[in-house]
This record gives C-alpha cells, sequence and structure tokens, in this order.
C-alpha cells in the first residue's frame, strides 16, 4: 500500500486515478476573478499516471501552515509537484513547518529556478530553509535544467538531478519519434501569455510584439487554432453572453494592439479553446495541431509528448533551459525578428530532440527509483552516454531579406515611437490638470 501527499499539486485526481482535472460547481464565478494555470494541472496529471499510489492527499503551499489539513497519518512518501518555487519572489517559510514535521521521504519532481534570464538569485532564507530540509530527506531533489541546479547548488545542495518537466514523460513511452508537418498546410496550434513580466521575461515588450507577430501570421492560415490555458478572459469568453464575450475579445486583441485586425479576431473568436481536464486538452491538440508554436511552456509539451512537433519561444530561464535540456528547436526573443511560420516549420529539426528525450528518460526513471517511488515507466532504451545538461536553446535557423527585415524594423519602430510620444503626451496632460507648467 503506498500513501502518498502531495505538495500543491493544484487539482483533483480523477476517480479512476487515470489524471488530473479541476472539477469546477462554477467555472463562471472563478473566472470572474482569476485565471488557473493549466500547465501546472498537466504536470500533475503526469506525475499520477506515472506513480504507484493507493491513496493520495493534496496540501496547497498557500495553505500548509494550517496544521489542521495535515495528515493524520505519515504518509509513505510526499511529493512536491514540480514549478517555479526557487526565486527571489517565493518564501516557503509557511511550508517549513510541515516539511519537519514529515518524517518520510520528501521528493521533488522537476522544481526549477525562476528569473528573467541566467544570473545569480537572492532566494529568501524561509526558502532556503526548506529545500535544506527537502534535501536531507531525499536521494536526489530533480530539477528541471542546469541552471536550476546551479541556483541550487549556490544554496549549498548538492544531491540533484537533472530531470526535467514530468509532462514530458506523460505517454510513458522511453522514445519518442515526432511526426513531420508539410509547412504550406500544417495546422498551427497556438499558445499565448499576456500575462509575461517582472521574473517571467527578460523584456516585454519584444514577448507581447513577437506574440502579435505570431498572432497576426497564424491568422492568415485557415487551420491555424488557439489553444488557451486558463487565461481569465480566455476563458470567460464561452461562458457569458455575447456582448460581454464582445468586450472580452476586444481587450484582448487590445494587448496585442491589434484592435482593427478582423482576421486575429475570428481567429480568437471562433477558433480558441481552453480545457480543465488535461485528457480532453490532450485530445483536442491532438485533433487541431499538426504543429505546435507560442508562448507557453506546457502548450508545446503537451504536444511533443504526442508525436506532434513543436518550438519555443525563449523568454525567461524556465523556458531557456527547458529548451536547452531537450534541444528544442526555439527563436529568442531578443533575436526579435519576424514570424515566417511555413519557414519556422521547414527548419524545425527534430533529431536532437529525439536523441535528448531518451536520455533525460532514463535520468528521470533513474530519479523515480534512487527515491524508491513505484512508477509504471518501461525501462530506457539504449542511447549510450549522456551528454551533460547545458543552459543554451537549439536556435532555429531563419533567413530574411535585408528588405524583409528593414519593413519590420521600420514598423516596430513606428509603434515604438508612438508608444511613446503617447506615454508623454499623458503626463504632460497629468501635469496640466493639476496645475504644474
Amino acid at each position: 500500500m503506498t500513501s502518498l501527499l502531495v505538495l500543491n499539486g493544484g487539482a483533483s485526481v480523477k476517480a479512476d486515478k487515470s489524471g488530473a482535472a479541476i472539477r469546477l460547481a462554477d467555472p463562471l464565478k472563478l473566472f470572474e476573478q482569476r485565471g488557473i494555470n493549466s500547465g501546472d494541472i498537466l504536470v500533475y496529471d503526469a506525475i499520477i499516471k506515472q506513480l504507484r499510489f493507493d491513496h493520495l492527499h493534496d496540501i496547497g503551499f498557500g495553505r500548509a501552515h494550517r496544521r489542521e489539513l495535515w495528515p493524520t497519518e505519515e504518509p509513505d512518501a510526499t511529493i512536491i509537484r514540480g514549478s517555479n518555487y526557487v526565486s527571489a519572489e517565493v518564501d516557503l517559510a509557511d511550508v517549513l513547518p510541515l516539511a519537519r514535521r514529515l518524517k518520510g521521504p520528501i521528493i521533488a519532481m522537476g522544481v526549477g529556478a525562476q528569473a528573467p534570464s541566467y544570473r545569480s538569485i537572492e532566494i529568501p532564507q524561509g526558502s532556503v530553509a526548506f529545500w535544506r530540509e527537502v534535501a536531507g530527506k531525499c536521494v536526489s531533489i530533480g530539477v528541471r535544467g542546469a541552471y536550476s541546479a546551479e541556483v541550487f547548488q549556490a544554496m549549498g545542495i548538492r544531491n540533484v538531478r537533472v530531470i526535467g518537466c514530468p509532462s514530458f514523460y506523460r505517454s510513458l513511452q522511453p522514445d519518442l519519434h515526432i511526426r513531420r508537418a508539410d509547412p504550406a498546410s500544417a495546422r498551427v496550434g497556438l499558445t499565448l501569455n499576456r500575462h509575461l513580466s517582472g521574473p517571467y521575461t527578460s523584456n516585454r515588450a519584444k514577448t507581447v510584439r513577437l506574440q502579435r507577430a505570431l498572432l497576426m501570421a497564424a491568422a492568415q492560415r485557415s487551420g491555424s487554432h488557439v489553444f488557451s490555458q486558463g487565461e481569465r478572459e480566455e476563458s470567460l469568453m464561452p461562458l457569458v453572453p455575447p456582448a460581454r464575450r464582445a468586450s472580452l475579445l476586444a481587450s484582448i486583441l487590445a494587448s496585442f494592439h491589434l484592435q482593427d485586425d478582423s482576421a486575429a479576431a475570428a481567429l480568437l473568436d471562433q477558433r480558441m479553446s481552453a480545457h480543465l481536464d488535461v485528457d480532453d486538452w490532450a485530445a483536442d491538440v491532438a485533433t487541431r495541431a499538426d504543429f505546435m508554436m507560442g508562448f507557453r511552456l506546457h502548450g508545446t509539451a503537451i504536444g511533443l509528448q504526442q508525436g506532434i512537433p513543436g518550438i519555443y519561444f525563449t523568454y525567461d530561464t524556465r523556458i531557456r533551459e527547458m529548451a536547452a535540456l531537450f534541444r528544442v528547436p526555439a527563436i529568442e526573443i531578443e533575436d526579435f525578428a519576424p514570424v515566417d511560420i511555413p519557414q519556422v516549420i521547414a527548419a524545425a529539426d527534430f533529431t536532437a530532440f529525439e536523441r535528448a528525450y531518451r536520455e533525460t528518460y532514463a535520468e528521470y526513471r533513474i530519479f523515480l527509483d534512487e527515491n524508491g517511488l513505484p512508477h509504471r515507466l518501461p525501462p530506457a532504451v539504449g542511447t549510450g552516454p549522456a551528454e551533460p545538461p547545458t543552459t543554451d536553446p537549439e536556435r532555429l535557423s531563419q533567413a530574411f531579406t535585408d528588405a524583409t527585415l528593414a519593413q519590420w524594423y521600420r514598423g516596430e519602430w513606428e509603434v515604438c515611437s508612438a508608444a511613446h510620444e503617447a506615454l508623454v503626451a499623458q503626463v504632460h496632460a497629468r501635469f496640466i490638470h493639476r496645475g504644474r507648467p
């Protein structure tokens, strides 16, 4: 019998223990208040599919200080569902008493360091104490990439193993073969993220402008489809009356400076879906998309683990180190170039990804075994010695004429100049309103 405590699972376990889903009595009420992160649900779903257990109890980090929620019987093991928990903004001091109370192993699966770019991070002392407690109660901490391993080592924690994210192994397959897509006719699955700022992007302006370019390009392809991952306005759209839906759509378009783009409006209004059940989400992607691209880590991962090709736009440490570890073709936002979807599809090569997946799958299975977690993963297939983890993604090669680049940069400069002038006028108007010269 295996009893598991999960810290920060964040979803319900299906009755047959086959996966995770969000169960909402009133979805409208929730999304009126906030959005959710269905990428976190995907990670939890993958962990549930991979581990063998009889009983599972979940406590969110935000409630871990409440002793009445602690399990009355000691679990066989405690799992920490991986996410961006190692950050200057995250203090896990409230979770430390529970970690100290637990006597058995505490095993973090795919935890990562979060920052806009690779650099040292000042981790809150409460979090340092928490992770040192965890390190003393496991054989290894499963971190998602080379940068995260370095941050843990800076805290004096060295029993780490680079395993990527459990979501990549959701298929339970030791080997993945990525299908080829036709650049001219492939149906593009699109993921967007309007809320990238602070530690989640090295350049907010570039992430907004490149998402705008991607959305415009995808809108010109009839088979394109947007997969929302729990963003508030996108999730509200199918739940509200037509007038409110139109207002929400206008707000989304405005965030990308696309108020007058009818093609983008039609794409978001007519060809967008969001899911609270991970199995439904995966099936929808398999049905609608031949190629995934965008700004959500798990939006591409849910395609790759089904053999659907996909690339990343890299904009923070999390997505850069994951793209680097799995050798997923990537477009770096700091390069700031036009988006040519046919060229991206034609240039994307997944040979390196397929090898990296086999190697990292093997590491993940070793991690589960050495920490004594019963699991369902088949044996790894032979790959030879694994390459050391790297922090440098496989940059996708694109070529543009000088005229194309000149036109692109001229347009972006004009937009930035107009935005600057509008801001200056707004500030000036406020000072005049207050009676200042």
